[in-house]
């Protein structure tokens, strides 16, 4: 049976809401995000960009700037045992910047910063992502590769997460 995911996501300039059906093989919505599908279909898009509010919007995830789950159920989303969180700072294509946690894991390489560049999909996953000087606050943002211009990432693993919003406000 698929479970029905609502979504936030920008694409370009524009912002939208919908549905996306998760098939029951994925437990976490990141996994279904960078599978092999070009596209997403949204369901009952809340858009400036949909002509008609029924009607099914397929998304290129090529054009996806960022993508989060709006559902409690998918905020603590568990992730591999071995391996640590890093800050890492995103500029987007169209001025916006991402600072947040990106996790590296161990089992992929001896060199943590080495699998964060090995990671393959669309996206980029982030964790307690600020996006920007916004006051909204995100648990988990899954950016898109394609519209990342850096990603730079402190080499030394984040110890303690409570310290993270100090530090990220403080280094960017």
């Amino acid at each position: 049976m698929m479970r029905e995911v609502r979504v936030r996501l920008k694409i370009g300039e524009s912002r939208c809401i919908g549905v996306v059906e998760l098939p029951p093989r994925f437990n976490r919505f990141s996994d279904f995000l960078n599978g092999k599908q070009d596209f997403l279909k949204l369901l009952e898009p809340n858009s400036t960009e949909a002509v008609n509010p029924r009607s099914i919007l397929l998304v290129n995830k090529k054009n996806i700037s960022y993508i989060q789950t709006i559902e409690e159920e998918y905020v603590k989303q568990p992730f591999p045992t071995k391996g640590t969180f890093f800050r890492a700072f995103i500029q987007l294509k169209r001025d916006d910047t991402i600072s947040g946690l990106i996790f590296c894991s161990f089992e992929e390489t001896d060199y943590p910063l080495e699998g964060i560049l090995k990671q393959s999909g669309f996206f980029v996953n982030i964790k307690n992502p600020i996006i920007g000087n916004s006051a909204e606050k995100f648990n988990f943002l899954a950016v898109g590769k394609s519209n990342i211009l850096t990603l730079e990432i402190d080499p030394k693993p984040v110890s303690n997460e409570k310290d993270l919003l100090q530090q990220l406000s403080v280094n960017h």
